[in-house]
């Protein structure tokens, strides 16, 4: 596949950045939403660390992209949290922290004490693909009518990409030894898991940003039902389920 991985990194972090932009503007505006601030930091941290693989190539590349991978694994590791978040449930924050510490401290086992670049690649990539395996079974649940597009759609994203990235991991252990040396090796591994898993982050948002405009209509379809004092159904409600 002839495609550019430079640039398609460069246009995942810019729209992923832009994405965290517009999250943080509408978490401003729906604050009774649960999750959209951790969504906002979400896409910033894989923004900038996507930003900062980008820049492998410059002196002090190999810090960079620790520091990258570190930031792309939080970013993940929120998205978790904004969903449960977004549920009611119990957010994970302790996970979370040892989660992204385990991700800084297998990079830097595979860049200082046994640089392996093969190594490394399948590291990460089996934790990411864990987290969004993880992300999509706390969405591919049994929710209302109302919900369950929303819910199953980004769900099945999540699943998508934790097995995109599960079969790269494979695939990198089932090549021969020095046939992987780079995320930017022009090969058709890293030009196809790149392309798709780009499109797939940023699917993930969208449909994150789907829930919550379900949600929203939901409230908005409850309250224009029921008495704001009372809670009981008001007269338009009574004469549509007549």
């Amino acid at each position: 596949m002839d495609l550019d991985i430079h640039t398609m990194i460069v246009m995942t972090s810019v729209l992923t950045l832009l994405l965290s932009f517009f999250l943080a503007l509408a978490s401003l505006h729906a604050h009774e939403v649960r999750g959209i601030r951790c969504w906002s930091l979400a896409s910033l941290c894989i923004g900038i660390g996507l930003g900062l693989v980008f820049i492998e190539a410059l002196p002090g590349g190999g810090w960079k992209v620790t520091a990258g991978a570190t930031l792309i694994g939080r970013g993940m590791g929120l998205q978790l949290v904004g969903i449960r978040a977004f549920r009611g449930r119990h957010r994970f924050r302790l996970a979370l922290g040892l989660f992204t510490m385990l991700v800084l401290a297998g990079n830097l086992w595979f860049m200082l004490i046994a640089p392996d670049t093969t190594g490394c690649a399948m590291f990460n990539a089996s934790l990411f693909a864990l987290i969004n395996l993880r992300s999509a079974r706390n969405l591919l649940i049994r929710v209302g009518p109302e919900m369950r597009t929303a819910f199953w759609f980004t769900g099945g994203i999540f699943a998508l990409l934790g097995v995109l990235v599960l079969t790269r991991t494979i695939w990198v252990a089932i090549l021969p030894a020095g046939a992987y040396s780079s995320l930017f090796q022009n090969i058709s591994l890293n030009s196809a898991t790149f392309f798709l898993s780009s499109i797939a982050l940023l699917a993930q948002t969208f449909g994150f940003m789907h829930m919550v405009h379900c949600r929203i209509i939901t409230e908005l379809h409850k309250l224009a039902a029921r008495d704001r004092l009372t809670g009981a159904f008001n007269r338009r409600n009574m004469e549509e389920e007549f």
